[in-house]
């Protein structure tokens, strides 16, 4: 069995990708747990200076994702790239506040919904604290 995308605007396929054994989740989710177990032993200023790659590679690509959002969500492009760059923003407030957040165990940018972000399928939390 495969997940397939298609492009709701003309019905065309984009692309299928299997979809991954229990076994195979079973080892990304045990890895997942290691690297927050290092992440979250890390100081607060090199957690920020990750955070902020991810904008700044959200920023360098945004013309890429606003393509790959309209190919699989048949949004204009236009809004397409607002997505992106709305995304840009927020991540770059939690970059900018960090130190607003450290200690409070509210400092967690959660890549997916709530910032737009539902095309490149995030859902890892990154804490600040």
């Amino acid at each position: 069995m495969s997940f397939v995308s298609i492009n709701p605007f003309n019905g065309v396929k984009n692309y299928s990708t299997p979809f991954i054994s229990d076994d195979d989740l079973d080892k990304l989710l045990d890895n997942s747990k290691r690297a927050y177990l290092s992440w979250r032993k890390l100081p607060v200023e090199d957690r920020v200076k990750a955070v902020a790659k991810i904008s700044e590679l959200l920023s360098d690509n945004v013309e890429h994702l606003a393509a790959t959002i309209t190919k699989e969500m048949g949004k204009p492009i236009a809004e397409a790239e607002g997505e992106v760059k709305k995304v840009v923003t927020l991540v770059d407030y939690y970059v900018e506040n960090a130190g607003e957040y450290w200690g409070l165990c509210l400092g967690i940018i959660r890549f997916g919904r709530c910032l737009g972000l539902r095309y490149l399928r995030f859902w890892q939390e990154i804490p600040f604290c």
